[in-house]
């Protein structure tokens, strides 16, 4: 898992708050048998979507 650490060097509480983040991330992520159907779904959701060059949006 990737949590995104901002600063040179990160200040404490920076990095403080990615372990929080880091801990939520990690408790709600699937444990054994369902961790491969999760991922599974969630792969094929990221195959199923559209690509990001077939989005329209505001900036035409």
């Amino acid at each position: 898992m990737d949590i995104y650490l901002p600063g040179c060097p990160p200040r404490p509480e920076m990095l403080l708050n990615a372990l929080i983040a880091l801990h939520e991330k990690v408790s709600q992520t699937p444990m054994g048998v369902h961790r491969e159907e999760a991922r599974r779904a969630a792969e094929e959701a990221a195959l199923a979507t559209r690509p990001t060059i077939e989005l329209k949006g505001l900036l035409r």
